[in-house]
């Protein structure tokens, strides 16, 4: 399976960002769902803004993927995955990154509550490296 996206961001500042990102995925189907796959993610920026806010001229990630998923797809499930592999920001040397989620979803009816937690790290040269960790809580209605 391909995942193919590509989105255009304008910013009031007068930046604009351009971000590609493909996802090749094989899944299969043990006593759990598991999906591996390959991750491409390309995002430039017009201009370089020294404002505190990252915007790389150039940035190329490529990481392998794993994500697993136990449970009834229709009435929840337990999810985990798994992100490591390498960054470029600019003309700098690439470097190592990796991240991690843990996720949650249970169906009532239509209403679908689903939960995640995550953190990523990397080490990109000119901004020192970041850490991001993230929660999401999230209620739905499928219609």
């Amino acid at each position: 399976k391909l995942n193919m996206s590509v989105d255009r961001g304008f910013y009031n500042d007068g930046n604009d960002r351009l971000n590609f990102t493909a996802h090749g995925t094989r899944e299969m189907y043990l006593p759990y769902q598991v999906k591996a796959g390959i991750l491409v993610r390309h995002i430039e920026f017009r201009h370089f803004l020294d404002n505190g806010i990252w915007t790389p001229e150039k940035y190329w990630s490529r990481a392998g993927t794993l994500d697993m998923k136990i449970g009834n797809k229709d009435v929840w499930a337990l999810s985990g995955g798994l992100e490591l592999g390498f960054s470029r920001e600019a003309d700098f040397d690439r470097t190592f990154h990796a991240g991690y989620r843990l996720g949650f979803f249970k169906a009532w009816g239509p209403w679908i509550l689903d939960a995640s937690v995550g953190h990523s790290e990397g080490n990109l040269e000119s901004t020192g490296g970041y850490n991001r960790t993230y929660t999401h809580l999230g209620l739905r209605m499928r219609l």
